[in-house]
């Protein structure tokens, strides 16, 4: 069969010994001699020692990034590398860094007494030291110690030096529970030095100095205890082992989740913090033997380590540039030009027919600079692509037999049309606008309404502006029955502070959540993220990011927020548990203004921005600087200027381009710098125009609002050009230069919905959902992740769906699109691929099998179930060989390596 690209790694490194050693008491168990140390896998910058590392984390890509007690942080990659230093001054005493799930990397420092996260950038997110307890006022950490973040975004503290207790979060920061107290009892504590959440959803807190770890479910309810295992400093997890640095003994021991002894890593003096990335090796900190000691994960055997080194040179070859900082045009491109050439399909280069303005623009500078382009995929690349895009699933077997089979000169065109409009599509596309909007439970009681609404308006192809218009408009007493009041909703910045009347704002932070929607309005609709001039003027700060917000100051900010002023947000408020939040609000205009006043009536000081100023302010539009006109609803002002500003086209169509040709005109999508869009006004040097089609750009964005503001239109005049049809094979040898001309057709990995419906329609072994009453058949049918589940096969599921960048929404939309090993060892390892392949409940294996279909049939229904394609004749000699050795096994084998190549993770 063609070569499985994605999994060459998990190929090389197959024959690996990954047994645990036997049993022992603790006394008597030594080393397997699994790992060796590497003595110098860093590669330190010039003139600089380790010094006292305090804790060391580990990101996806392999990354290692460790936490210095004296400095900074060094960042380095897989194979040591030193990437950069950053963090200057971010704590007063280092102690924790964790990287979670998502990438987001969080600190603890000691003496600051403060939690932070930062983004995988280093960017500051987050800083919490004081918060609200329900019913108590504030409470503060003292020295605490190390975070933990759950699947689900919830995060946990051990507040260890001083409260000697756990504090557990949810993804904004709001105090959910603590536990614990000083003592050595279940659920006390003599100092909770690390804190992790191991794959069963369960609290591991290491208990330092009783001499133990304890064990809790995630609400903080006591379960075990493990006792006997040393001095635990430092807590990890990987693989379903926990990975415990004893400072004591200067070992880390390596357990089971329930504890039982399997390894032992000896000569981890002082061991302090600990991690393990992806491939096993481990990183023992010690703050006092002033070292980030590297132990390299080896098997079993001496050729263990030869297999992971080879596999890891595989992975870093195959996908070169991808884990380096890098514009996503041209990781898509390298992406793309890696693997394209062991895809199937395509045609010869040469004219090709200019559909629409689109390929008059692409074709006609492709023409004009003599750049060299792909032929128009086949049909079998064509059907499988559209139908991905459009609706998300997989196309049924007929009717890739009936495409491929029609000679209509048209057919392409109708398929197009019979596609977009219809319920899947609807799914599809509500999902992409539920990430946009961050629809969660945050969301409130109205989250399933909500999504309803969006693939209401998405179905019936409502104009975009109205749609635009209602959620910046609407008012109810309830705004969970207002499907438009979600977007607002979910903005709530709640406080948790007694009313005093019905006018007192102080249960919703007023202000911060108007802040809070003008920020997503911006973002979403403008594509332009004013995030930092809400806390201050761009001047001095953002020159090097964004040449316009550089000259944009927090008062135009203010008067953007100055368009709501006169929103009002009532939280329901429940007097026995004095507790407020989402769940339903009275939103409504009866509010006295945006007045920053500090004696201001009801006034709340600002929770997540510096302190305000300036009184009473009035609107006036962020672009334009146009004022509200006072006989109108300031809203309906806010959404009559945005929705007529050529930056409300342009943001919209960078997003759906962006999503159907991978590669978006401007990346992020809330990254458009307005000073770098007009090619007749170039901006200064070093600079550049920003887009990577301008004109295009700008003329689609003409075209989308003249048509109504239809997505359905924009979507099909995508669909139907030329551009859109190109094959991702590429004749001759590929120049980088070529990327922003879009000269072929940019793969992308399916996302998490895509996927795990794709699994299951490919195996015709649907998954059921519980959900709106009811049950459903797809992860596209829900409403959002968390609707999931996260027991059994559907915590399987979550996992899957994270690997291939499908985020909780606590923070922005997802975005990625690089290949993993994660994505690899989760698609062959998972019972959600392994339990469907097999000639079982009626899988289509089974059916098959129990049909009078021959072995060529049915491995020809097999592909294009899977793939929407026929074998080629080499696949086709294969997967009858596998079917002569065993015709059951073979079938099952067949589907099992068509859903693990890198072909069916992708749309290309």
């Amino acid at each position: 069969m063609r070569k499985l690209i994605w999994l060459i790694a998990l190929i090389t490194g197959a024959s690996i010994g990954l047994a645990g050693v036997q049993a022992q008491s603790v006394a008597t168990l030594e080393s397997s001699g699994s790992y060796s140390l590497d003595a110098d896998w860093a590669e330190l910058p010039d003139g600089t020692e380790w010094g006292a590392v305090s804790w060391a984390a580990a990101d996806a890509r392999g990354w290692i990034h460790a936490f210095r007690r004296e400095g900074p942080i060094f960042t380095f990659d897989a194979r040591g590398r030193f990437v950069r230093q950053w963090g200057e001054g971010i704590a007063k005493w280092t102690h924790g860094i964790r990287v979670d799930h998502e990438g987001y990397i969080w600190v603890t420092d000691g003496q600051g007494h403060q939690v932070k996260k930062f983004s995988p950038d280093g960017t500051l997110l987050m800083t919490l030291g004081t918060y609200e307890v329900a019913g108590d006022g504030p409470d503060t950490f003292n020295r605490p110690t190390d975070v933990a973040v759950a699947p689900n975004g919830n995060f946990y503290v051990s507040d260890g030096y001083g409260n000697s207790r756990v504090a557990m979060f949810a993804p904004d920061g709001t105090f959910i529970r603590s536990w614990g107290t000083r003592g050595d009892g279940p659920g006390e504590f003599n100092l909770p030095h690390s804190v992790v959440v191991d794959p069963r959803g369960r609290v591991l807190v290491a208990d330092r100095e009783n001499d133990r770890v304890q064990v809790f479910d995630a609400e903080g309810g006591f379960i075990a205890q493990w006792a006997d295992i040393g001095n635990p400093y430092g807590l990890a997890i990987h693989d379903n082992r926990v990975f415990i640095a004893d400072g004591i003994l200067n070992r880390v021991a390596i357990t089971d989740l329930d504890g039982k002894l399997v390894d032992v890593i000896e000569g981890a003096q002082m061991a302090h913090g600990i991690d393990v990335d992806r491939m096993g090796n481990v990183y023992v900190a010690s703050n006092r033997d002033s070292s980030l000691k590297k132990f390299v994960y080896t098997g079993t055997s001496n050729g263990g380590q030869a297999a992971f080194a080879q596999a890891e040179q595989v992975m870093e070859e195959a996908h070169r540039g991808m884990f380096a900082p890098d514009s996503e045009e041209s990781e898509a491109a390298r992406f793309t030009e890696t693997i394209a050439r062991e895809l199937p399909g395509g045609g010869a280069s040469g004219p090709l027919v200019r559909r629409n303005l689109i390929d008059d623009h692409v074709f006609g500078r492709i023409e004009r600079d003599g750049i060299p382009h792909a032929g128009l995929s086949s049909d079998a690349e064509f059907i499988r692509r559209v139908y991905i895009d459009a609706t998300g699933q997989l196309p049924p077997v007929e009717a890739v037999r009936e495409f491929i089979a029609s000679r209509d000169p048209t057919k392409r065109d109708r398929l197009i049309d019979a596609l977009v409009g219809t319920e899947a599509f609807a799914e599809q596309w509500a999902w992409f606008w539920g990430d946009l909007f961050r629809l969660t439970g945050r969301t409130g009681r109205g989250k399933n309404l909500f999504h309803f609404w969006n693939k209401e308006w998405l179905r019936v192809d409502r104009p975009y502006r109205d749609v635009v218009n209602d959620l910046l408009t609407a008012v109810g007493k309830s705004h969970s029955m207002i499907p438009a009041l979600g977007l607002i909703g979910r903005n709530n910045v709640g406080v948790n502070n007694l009313p005093d009347s019905a006018d007192d704002f102080r249960v919703s932070n007023r202000l911060d959540s108007i802040d809070e929607f003008n920020v997503d309005v911006a973002r979403i609709f403008l594509g332009i993220n004013t995030t930092c001039v809400s806390c201050h003027d761009g001047e001095g700060h953002l020159e090097s990011v964004n040449l316009y917000l550089a000259g944009k100051t927090r008062e135009e900010f203010f008067r953007q927020s100055a368009f709501l002023g006169r929103t009002r947000m009532l939280s329901a408020w429940d007097d026995r548990s004095k507790n407020t939040g989402n769940g339903d609000q009275v939103i409504d205009d009866l509010a006295p203004g945006y007045d920053t006043d500090h004696d201001a009536p009801f006034m709340t000081a600002s929770l997540n921005r510096f302190p305000r100023y300036g009184g009473m302010w009035s609107p006036a539009f962020f672009l334009t600087g146009e004022g509200a006109n006072p006989d109108v609803n300031p809203r309906a002002e806010l959404a009559r200027m945005l929705t007529e500003h050529i930056q409300f086209g342009r943001a919209t169509v960078n997003l759906v381009w962006g999503r159907l040709m991978t590669v978006p005109f401007v990346a992020p999508y809330d990254g458009f710098d307005m000073a770098r869009l007009d090619p007749e006004n170039p901006p200064p040097a070093p600079w550049t125009i920003q887009p990577t089609n301008p004109d295009l750009l700008d003329a689609l964005a003409r075209e989308f609002m003249s048509n109504d503001t239809s997505v359905q239109h924009l979507i099909k005049t995508i669909m139907k050009s030329s551009a859109y049809q190109l094959s991702t094979r590429f004749p001759g040898e590929w120049d980088e230069a070529y990327t922003p001309y879009y000269a072929r057709k940019y793969v992308r990995l399916l996302r998490g919905p895509e996927i795990i419906d794709a699994i299951t329609r490919a195996t015709d072994r649907p998954q059921e959902y519980n959900f709106g009453g009811g049950r459903v058949d797809r992860v596209l049918a829900l409403a959002s992740p968390s609707d999931v589940g996260r027991r059994g096969d559907y915590g399987e599921i979550t996992s899957l769906m994270q690997a291939f960048f499908q985020g909780n929404r606590a923070a922005q939309p997802p975005d990625g699109n690089r290949p993993s090993t994660l994505q690899a060892l989760l698609m062959t390892g998972s019972n959600v691929v392994n339990s469907r392949v097999l000639a079982e409940e009626n899988s289509r294996v089974q059916q098959l099998l129990e049909s009078d279909r021959s072995d060529v049939e049915i491995i020809e229904e097999l592909f294009l179930a899977t793939l929407a394609r026929t074998p080629s004749p080499e696949e086709a000699e294969v997967a009858l060989q596998a079917f002569e050795r065993d015709r059951r096994r073979g079938a099952e084998n067949v589907q099992w390596a068509l859903l693990n190549g890198i072909e069916f993770a992708l749309n290309h």
